[in-house]
């Protein structure tokens, strides 16, 4: 029986966490490239621009840096901000935190069927005040868009699976799942898992042909075609996998690198091997709910959990914490789950009560270390950021002094491209001497090259020492200076 003081409860505690992250809105912004990626589809579409035209072009050279166009439906929700405010950063970073905030309160419905009204709650306050959470409230990204939408596949899919017969009713829902099963993907491209893991669900759970998991991919294939149809929107993702030694070396490394990510979950601001041990620790009950759901009553969570890391795993490009967004709430779900399970023989609910109580001192222990440090820390240097004097200045020459079809090779730029409207690529990984930096931009066609003085590597200054008699400086201030390059030879 569901009891509604809990949900208030869990309501009014999601009202004090928006209030929070909303507060804490920043209107800055640094280099990295992906918000202006996503604005930049936003331009494209407001302005009925062909959407996957941003001037940015995929290097094969550096596939890891970004694909050539992202999934749709996030900037789909940037372009109506975009259309009536413009670039305006907050209004974006708002539409992310409201995205999170539903989240929060889809992950207790999703929940407290499997553990207890408290517990759920307990989830949602410790992902709320968690700072790796924390560190995306001011950030224009998709990941809380996905987040919601994995919960809402998650109800969405345990009430379809409800229906024993097949009618009108169950086939508006089937078409609904599809339907949501599309956005996920269409959001982040790993939202693909939710297919097999439909198909693993529905043939162990009901032991039958999973029919109504190969209607919703064919419904799904039907939203993609549609997709492209309207959108023309291609991708590079498919590029970024080669079967070689090194991407067996990446599976080795992500391991340890997405454990290493999952522990700053407890990040505390003193000691990383606290962290560590605080995973482990936990992991050992979540192993063991997440064993016995599999083996006993087996849920949609399960597949798609395994499959979802499995995919973070073997993709070669790192994507970081993030990506640990949409399974952390998991993992905190089986970790109780597992104590629950454990204790709850032979009277022993005390010492299950006793772990879960220690469990959270430790928690917000930390999270209070890590945010109490934060507080004392001075603030964060962005003044080298692309709003900034002196990279205002350059986008402005770019924009006055070159020509629309020109070429420029950048350490970001994704970034130059939604500034300046000019075709922009990144540097060759693995140019390290100048003279395959100066093979990499003959084969480019690249016509200016821009070097970043404060950060740039090396290899740029040998290239500019030994080629400058084909490289004509046309800009500089004292953090970039802009080289046309004269001749390829």
């Amino acid at each position: 029986m569901i009891d509604f003081r809990y949900t208030v409860i869990a309501f009014l505690l999601i009202l004090l966490i928006s209030i929070l992250y909303i507060s804490l809105l920043e209107g800055r912004s640094k280099w990295g490239g992906d918000p202006y990626m996503y604005m930049h589809h936003a331009k494209n579409i407001v302005n009925h621009h062909p959407y996957s035209d941003t001037g940015f072009l995929f290097n094969k050279y550096n596939k890891l840096l970004s694909p050539s166009a992202y999934p749709p439906i996030y900037p789909l929700t940037l372009a109506p901000i975009y259309k009536w405010y413009g670039q305006n950063y907050i209004m974006m970073k708002f539409f992310n935190n409201l995205f999170f905030s539903i989240s929060l309160l889809l992950i207790y419905f999703v929940f407290r069927n499997g553990i207890s009204h408290l517990l759920s709650i307990s989830i949602i306050l410790m992902v709320g005040v968690s700072p790796l959470y924390y560190r995306y409230n001011s950030t224009i990204f998709s990941g809380f868009l996905f987040l919601l939408l994995v919960y809402i596949n998650f109800i969405y899919i345990n009430y379809v699976y409800q229906f024993n017969k097949f009618n009108i009713s169950k086939a508006v829902n089937v078409f609904g799942c599809a339907f949501t099963v599309y956005l996920a993907y269409a959001t982040r491209n790993i939202g693909i898992v939710f297919l097999p893991s439909l198909f693993i669900y529905e043939l162990v759970k009901f032991k039958r042909i999973p029919w109504l998991s190969i209607t919703i991919t064919f419904l799904f294939l039907f939203f993609l075609f549609l997709q492209n149809q309207i959108l023309q929107s291609t991708s590079d993702y498919h590029n970024l996998v080669t079967l070689n030694l090194e991407f067996f070396k990446s599976i080795y490394f992500n391991i340890f690198y997405y454990f290493i990510n999952l522990s700053r979950f407890f990040e505390n601001g003193i000691s990383h091997k606290i962290e560590y041990i605080t995973v482990l620790s936990i992991s050992i009950p979540a192993l063991y709910a997440f064993w016995k759901n599999v083996k006993n009553d087996i849920s949609i969570f399960e597949p798609f959990l395994f499959l979802y890391l499995g995919c973070l795993i073997l993709w070669p490009a790192q994507i970081g914490r993030r990506g640990l967004i949409p399974v952390i709430p998991l993992f905190l779900y089986y970790f109780f789950k597992g104590i629950e399970m454990l204790f709850s023989r032979n009277n022993k609910n005390n010492i299950g009560y006793a772990i879960i109580i220690i469990f959270f001192i430790i928690t917000f222990t930390s999270y209070s270390s890590y945010h109490f440090k934060r507080i004392g820390a001075s603030p964060e240097n962005v003044s080298s950021g692309p709003f900034d004097l002196l990279a205002t200045e350059l986008f402005h020459y770019i924009k006055d002094k070159t020509n629309k079809n020109d070429i420029f090779v950048f350490r970001r730029p994704r970034v130059l491209s939604f500034f300046t409207d000019r075709q922009s690529m990144g540097f060759h990984k693995e140019s390290n001497t100048a003279e395959k930096f100066w093979n990499f931009l003959n084969a480019s066609g690249a016509s200016y090259i821009i070097h970043d003085l404060k950060r740039g590597t090396n290899t740029e200054y040998q290239l500019i020492l030994k080629y400058q008699k084909n490289l004509l400086l046309v800009f500089t201030n004292s953090d970039f200076s802009i080289y046309r390059i004269k001749s390829l030879v």
